[in-house]
């Protein structure tokens, strides 16, 4: 924790230095959520750490931290977490602690001071700004009575907006901060957030979202809460739409370190299990694990998100195949919604286990596996052209049944074409490609997702209808 003894001077060279304190402690300090860029000069080093604890030099600091000291001293708090500093960047021990206590660190904090619109940490956050203001009139036609709400930009031209009082105002997402993974739970964790962005600051808390210009605005959805988010992983929950989009905003935000995708969710994984008691394995709890394993890449065209990514292959091993955290590009959930109309599983998990490098038990990991039992059926792809899937629509394919029958379905590859993949059936309507490493301990990979639309053939399928039942282990 960076602290000063006297915040008086919101200035001070003096009385800046870093001190020993305990996450569960609660409402007692800030913490900064803001973007380092390519660069960060000045951070807390193995070799620097003592004369930190002794004391650090206030104009050395970059802008950004610059300017969040001064609204801690402003607000007269007496210390501030900003992990460049409170962190031995180069101590990866000490690193994959604090990572652990990140649900403390924002949840537990008096305010989250959100940089959202420096680029980088030498950028900064305060400065001159331009406040659009909101002027509402009154009409009344033969339908009834409503109010356009007038934006201005000082006296230049009158945009009119045929909307209510709450905005879905975006700018404090649409802001450099929002491209990066890890200020995701940043923005998750915290009981307030001041966000600095581009034309004003934004107070953010349980209640509402507000423009300091007085406008009391709308967030992105309702439920891209903690709590709410909590409601969707527990057992009784029939719907995991809030952990779902979370996910989906996960993958679209850029991260530099590969190694770093799991330890960016642990906090807001852990703050779930705080809630509720339930497991997680590589991002995927246990509650709902079937489900969970029906996430799929988008491909660039089919996605709505700001930063589109295309499906890569990661070139190191960073989560078992079944996790989304094993692939870099746009997850989606898309298959998931498509489980409603079935009524029976034709799987269950039967044992799952992953194993973390670190102290952090939700970070980053060096294995796991999930046994599944479910029935494992061959796939016949119809189209034998060797064409390339070029959406998410995926490829026609038949999937056997008992008695040599066949029902059409779609295949969506991950990654390349498979021509030898099988199919474990998660219901009867949806399951994976996997594809056999292993055929004496009956270990496979996932490859892709398979779906079996909706239709008069398929509208009847149970997992009767499947072969028997096979215990396998997915890698």
């Amino acid at each position: 924790m960076l602290g000063n003894s006297d915040w008086s001077g919101l200035f001070q060279e003096s009385n800046l230095k870093l001190v020993e304190h305990y996450a569960q402690e609660k409402g007692s300090w800030c913490a900064l959520s803001y973007c380092w860029g390519s660069i960060l000069a000045y951070k807390t080093m193995t070799d620097n750490r003592e004369s930190h604890m002794q004391g650090i030099k206030f104009s050395r600091l970059p802008k950004t931290l610059q300017d969040a000291i001064f609204i801690t001293r402003y607000l007269r708090q007496q210390y501030i977490w900003i992990d460049c500093l409170c962190i031995i960047q180069d101590d990866k021990a000490d690193w994959q602690r604090e990572a652990a206590h990140m649900a403390n660190i924002y949840s537990n904090s008096y305010l989250t001071i959100s940089a959202a619109r420096a680029n980088d940490s030498s950028e900064g956050f305060l400065g001159d700004r331009t406040i659009k203001s909101t002027y509402p009139a009154s009409v009344q036609d033969e339908e009834g009575s409503f109010q356009l709400y007038f934006w201005t930009f000082g006296t230049y031209d009158v945009n009119v907006s045929p909307c209510s009082a709450q905005s879905n105002d975006m700018d404090p997402l649409m802001e450099p901060l929002s491209t990066r993974a890890w200020t995701l739970q940043e923005r998750l964790l915290p009981v307030r957030t001041l966000h600095f962005a581009t034309n004003q600051m934004y107070w953010d808390c349980a209640d509402m979202l507000q423009g300091e210009n007085g406008k009391h605005l709308v967030d992105v959805d309702p439920d891209f809460r903690v709590d709410d988010i909590a409601k969707s992983v527990v057992p009784s929950s029939t719907s995991q739409r809030s952990w779902y989009q979370l996910i989906a905003a996960f993958s679209s935000r850029n991260i530099t370190y590969a190694s770093d995708y799991l330890p960016a969710l642990s906090g807001t994984i852990a703050a779930i299990q705080e809630r509720t008691g339930e497991i997680c394995y590589a991002g995927l709890w246990k509650s709902h694990f079937l489900e969970g394993l029906l996430w799929r890449l988008e491909h660039p065209n089919d996605v709505t998100v700001w930063t589109k990514k295309k499906p890569r292959k990661l070139e190191v091993w960073r989560a078992p195949s079944w996790s989304f955290a094993a692939v870099e590009g746009n997850i989606s959930y898309y298959y998931a919604g498509l489980t409603d109309y079935d009524t029976d599983y034709c799987a269950e998990l039967e044992h799952c286990s992953v194993e973390t490098v670190g102290e952090n038990p939700l970070g980053e990991l060096k294995g796991g596996f999930a046994r599944i039992r479910g029935p494992v059926t061959a796939i016949n792809l119809v189209e034998n052209d060797g064409k390339e899937q070029e959406n998410t629509a995926g490829l026609d394919c038949l999937l056997q049944l008992r008695e040599q029958e066949f029902v059409e379905a779609k295949i969506l590859f991950d990654f390349e074409r498979d021509e030898h993949c099988e199919a474990l059936m998660l219901t009867p309507h949806t399951g994976l490609a996997v594809a056999l490493v292993d055929a004496t301990k009956r270990e496979y990979v996932r490859v892709g997702t398979i779906h079996v639309p909706e239709g008069s053939d398929s509208s009847l399928l149970s997992a009767s209808q499947y072969p028997e039942s096979t215990s396998i282990v997915l890698l």
